[in-house]
């Protein structure tokens, strides 16, 4: 049986979390390593994903279409440039996860390995929140909505559920911080 208690965020993963967005450097050399060795590695991948959520949220209306998202991310990859390691597949189908798309039939993680996912959300989160133009005080505020999302979600819920597609259901309500 799935464990059902929930992640244990810390101070160290939102300190993480924020160093990623405007100290990349710092993050690399002092968070990126010491992530690597966490006893408790999910913490910092669900404040991630509950942090993604909850700019993607903000970011896109409730009345979002499968075209704003693909027009969204090739907005995105002409930003980066060509140097980017952004999988426009990929990052289509986590922000189609996390504003609950229906219609979506694939599962995480997408037919990628988890480092790609993590990257793919490393550079939406990054783009996301250079966009909303957020100070490093707007990124705390976010990173802890995120963290209490993540502690009001119903955990248990993930132990008991039978099937994958079930799973897939409450593990994408998860993330999104759709806690009802």
């Amino acid at each position: 049986m799935a464990d059902k208690s929930p992640p244990n965020i810390t101070h160290f993963h939102r300190a993480a979390l924020h160093s990623l967005i405007f100290d990349p450097d710092q993050w690399e050399s002092k968070y990126a390593e010491m992530l690597s060795k966490d006893a408790n590695p999910s913490g910092y991948s669900t404040l991630l994903g509950f942090s993604l959520g909850v700019a993607l949220r903000r970011k896109f209306p409730s009345t979002w279409s499968l075209a704003d998202v693909i027009k969204y991310v090739a907005h995105l990859r002409i930003a980066l440039g060509g140097e980017s390691n952004l999988i426009p597949s990929l990052a289509e189908k986590i922000i189609r996860l996390l504003l609950n798309d229906k219609l979506l039939k694939d599962a995480p993680p997408f037919g990628s390995d988890s480092a790609g996912v993590l990257a793919t959300e490393h550079l939406l989160l990054m783009a996301l929140v250079a966009e909303a133009d957020l100070d490093a005080a707007a990124l705390y505020e976010l990173i802890n909505e995120a963290a209490d999302k993540a502690r009001e979600f119903d955990w248990s819920a993930l132990a008991l559920q039978g099937t994958a597609g079930s799973l897939q259901a409450e593990g994408t309500r998860a993330i999104t911080g759709d806690v009802q």
